[in-house]
């Protein structure tokens, strides 16, 4: 990535993207899609961004219909682990997946779109909204797990903590993302 954000910084836009588009097959595939999709909006080219970011979310899409767990997921992790990360393929994160679709509306927006970017605007919110029960779920599995076991004693430190409880509920949500937010 450090030699094409030097040829970014450098204003040879193009030639940033050559090096990111070798690498739009294969297991960093998704990846590099974001990046030539972020690349191309800071050149100021938003019908080729729009294009990007359009391919990276028919890859999540793929992805979410795929199993959860496949064969090959398992036979790539072990391969990673017996060789290196290279052959293990590249998924992205919840955040990455939002910041995609808001990028994708400021393309929208940058081309006079009000419409489309309402519509990626809603897959913003969507995407926050499942990954806020996503969270959720993983508390209550957590939760669950631990139903019980009560070896420590919380009790004792009870004190200790008093003061955060009124900062901690200013904050809606440490997993949701606040520019995707403001930019909504």
């Amino acid at each position: 990535a450090q030699a094409w954000k030097q040829d970014l910084w450098q204003g040879q836009g193009q030639q940033a993207l050559l090096k990111i588009t070798k690498h739009t097959e294969g297991g960093d595939q998704l990846l590099s899609t974001l990046e030539a999709g972020r690349v191309t909006q800071i050149m100021g080219d938003y019908p080729a961004s729009e294009k990007w970011f359009g391919q990276a979310s028919d890859t999540y899409d793929h992805n979410d219909e795929a199993a959860r767990i496949r064969a090959s997921c398992l036979i790539q992790s072990s391969a990673g682990l017996v060789t290196n990360d290279n052959a293990i393929h590249y998924h992205a994160q919840p955040y990455e997946r939002i910041f995609s679709y808001t990028f994708q509306a400021l393309n929208y927006l940058a081309q006079g779109d009000a419409v489309g970017a309402a519509v990626e605007f809603r897959r913003v919110d969507h995407a926050q909204r499942q990954q806020e029960l996503d969270h959720q779920n993983q508390i209550a599995k957590a939760e669950q797990k631990n139903d019980g076991d009560n070896t420590i004693d919380t009790g004792k430190y009870s004190g200790y903590f008093e003061g955060l409880n009124g900062a901690a509920a200013l904050v809606r949500s440490g997993i949701e993302n606040a520019y995707s937010y403001y930019v909504t």
